[in-house]
């Protein structure tokens, strides 16, 4: 794997970990912290 690829999936995933801590803060439940988490990494990665 090239390196670009690897600092795409180091990136999405640092997204979707921002997003998760976003999400209990307002205090989601589970389905709502992996929708946040999923969208603030969809968009953090592209």
């Amino acid at each position: 794997m090239e390196s670009i690829g690897v600092i795409e999936i180091i990136g999405t995933a640092a997204y979707s970990i921002a997003g998760a801590f976003a999400a209990k803060e307002k205090k989601l439940d589970v389905f709502g912290v992996f929708i946040i988490a999923f969208i603030t990494a969809l968009g953090g990665g592209t």
